[in-house]
């Protein structure tokens, strides 16, 4: 007699498509991959602890699986169910994918960074760690960017020419990796900065990243560089419960043409952004807006956002509301033909001129803004 198993799979799991032993699935919304049923189906069984030849898969939809079993399912099967879909699937996937995840953003191949790989998260800018000798460390989960903006730094975005793969921290391993170097420079007065070579918040797992950030002792400020286009409502509401102390805010004009086209985007939706950051503000999370001065774009548009915020926005904490960047040339970035760099001496000119012009005082940042200081730096081997 045979009896049937439903297996209820995560919601970040859908089948889109199965066709013998492949199956086409998207991650989170954000990534497609091809899977071998054979090999799924094995490592379910065995985190079961069942016999693999009583098992077959008669039926696969969005995110179900029912198995035929000719032996009866242990009493225990609910729970076994909720573990494998809280704390198992994910490991199946990892050994039963036969293509790497491509970026639905990007179109790029994704490259799964887990310590099973044996792949380090310190030694590039690209993923991982970033350690540059301050109390401050970077973490870097994920690259890909919705944007092509037309001053980036390292030419991400889904229209960049140089960019051939995009890469995706496993979560555990990157909080390993976190605990380690707080470990090392010292457990106390530590900020977790999330940025990346794109938008930390294509990470499917950003809030579970931060959770697990903020359970490390000696992390105090936990804050993230992003230029909004993918928050929400419900996403502040997360992010605040979380304990995300700062948004770090790249907004560079309050024009919605002005943004679009310095996003390199057909349309920008600046009241959403305005809307969110204001939520979020509302919420207790600190709002810091970072414009880049790009000359001769938009240089009225930085006077409207010093405006803005003077206006619209509170201090949470002691940071600053503005952190205005100067444009920078990078070798290996997008260079506006119509932008040119102006040397930092003028460009802190400027900053006094529009202090005295906005009455917004503390425009030039100094590592005091944010309490950074030196600490031990992670040696070079």
């Amino acid at each position: 007699m045979n009896d049937y198993i439903e297996l209820k799979l995560p919601k970040f799991i859908d089948f889109m498509r199965v066709e013998d032993d492949d199956a086409l699935i998207k991650l989170h919304s954000r990534f497609l991959t091809h899977l071998s049923i054979t090999r799924f189906l094995s490592c379910i069984i065995n985190l079961l602890q069942l016999d693999l030849n009583c098992f077959d898969i008669t039926k696969i939809t969005k995110n179900k699986i029912t198995i035929k079993t000719s032996e009866s399912p242990p009493k225990n099967i609910a729970d076994i169910k909720k573990e494998l879909m809280n704390n198992l699937v994910m490991r199946c996937l990892k050994i039963s994918l036969i293509s790497p995840m491509v970026n639905i953003t990007t179109k790029r191949p994704t490259y799964y960074i887990s310590k099973q790989s044996g792949i380090p998260l310190i030694g590039t800018h690209y993923f991982g760690v970033i350690d540059r000798g301050t109390n401050l460390i970077q973490i870097r989960p994920i690259t890909g960017c919705p944007l092509n903006c037309i001053y980036c730094s390292v030419d991400e975005g889904p229209f960049s020419k140089t960019k051939i793969v995009d890469y995706y921290v496993e979560k555990d391993y990157l909080l390993e990796q976190i605990d380690q170097i707080v470990e090392f420079k010292g457990r106390y007065k530590i900020e977790a900065h999330i940025d990346g070579q794109g938008e930390p918040f294509l990470y499917p797992e950003i809030i579970d990243l931060i959770k697990g950030i903020k359970e490390i002792k000696g992390v105090e400020i936990i804050s993230i560089q992003t230029n909004a286009v993918l928050l929400s409502y419900k996403t502040i509401e997360k992010l605040a419960n979380a304990g995300l102390d700062r948004l770090n805010i790249s907004l560079n004009s309050l024009n919605s043409n002005k943004a679009a086209y310095i996003a390199g985007l057909l349309k920008f939706n600046v009241k959403k952004i305005l809307n969110v950051i204001k939520y979020a503000n509302d919420l207790g999370i600190h709002v810091l807006l970072a414009p880049v001065w790009l000359n001769g774009i938009n240089d009225d548009d930085i006077k409207e956002i010093i405006s803005y915020a003077k206006r619209n926005l509170k201090y949470v904490k002691r940071w600053p509301l503005l952190g205005i960047q100067n444009y920078e040339f990078y070798r290996t970035g997008r260079n506006p033909k119509n932008v040119h760099m102006i040397p930092f001496k003028s460009f802190y000119e400027k900053l006094a001129l529009l202090e005295k012009e906005t009455g917004m005082n503390g425009l030039k940042l100094s590592l005091n803004d944010f309490s950074m200081h030196k600490r031990k730096m992670l040696p070079y081997v």
